[in-house]
């Protein structure tokens, strides 16, 4: 069965804590794919700084010399996207693929104020990066955890829930924003260190976040 994992974001810019996500997910499923999608207007978050294309070239840069990494834009089209719409359009093209829905830990705590949150489930499944202990999850979220137990233990195609082995990771794409405005002659080490280099490399090509 193709295992497909959905990884989406701003990627402003897409940084290391992104690449580990989505190795995290191929250790899990070592035939895996995992696709970047890019937001082209994500409606619980604030304007993006950087126009569309750049970020979608700069998870192209990214992802060039692994060949189980692709990008795709479809959550580029116009208006205000939702994931449940992103992984409805996946379903239709991909009817037989096992989805998976990449996200962190804190993503989880508030899917249930996603747009049809609750009915992601029912067309992919949950992988979910830990970024603290076992977790304080508000109640309306714990049942969605539970269905997601218990698909799991069942094998059924949807409605499962794993979580990836992740090490803590505090990389931050506002700071790394913050860092590349102050510091035009040279990024301090530990940020430079959190791009991966042909990301680094596009950003100073074109003179984002000057």
């Amino acid at each position: 069965m193709q295992i497909i994992g959905l990884l989406g974001g701003t990627f402003d810019p897409l940084h290391n804590a992104h690449l580990a996500m989505a190795n995290a997910f191929l250790h899990l499923f070592p035939n895996a794919q995992v696709v970047f999608l890019p937001a082209g207007d994500p409606y619980h978050k604030k304007p993006t700084q950087t126009a569309s294309r750049h970020r979608l070239n700069m998870c192209l840069a990214a992802i060039a010399d692994n060949p189980a990494f692709a990008v795709s834009d479809v959550d580029m089209r116009d208006g205000a996207t939702y994931t449940y719409d992103t992984v409805r359009i996946f379903r239709e093209i991909y009817p037989n693929a096992q989805l998976w829905w990449i996200m962190g830990e804190d993503s989880l705590r508030y899917v249930h104020q996603w747009h049809k949150g609750k009915e992601l489930l029912s067309l992919a499944n949950f992988a979910i990066a830990r970024r603290g202990d076992d977790g304080d999850f508000a109640a309306i979220t714990q049942h969605i955890i539970e269905q997601g137990k218990q698909a799991t233990e069942n094998n059924l195609p949807t409605g499962q829930m794993r979580f990836l082995a992740m090490p803590k990771n505090e990389i931050s794409s506002t700071k790394i924003r913050q860092a590349l405005a102050d510091n035009a002659l040279g990024l301090p080490e530990n940020i430079a260190q959190q791009i991966p280099t042909a990301v680094l490399d596009y950003i100073r090509q074109n003179g984002l976040y000057q």
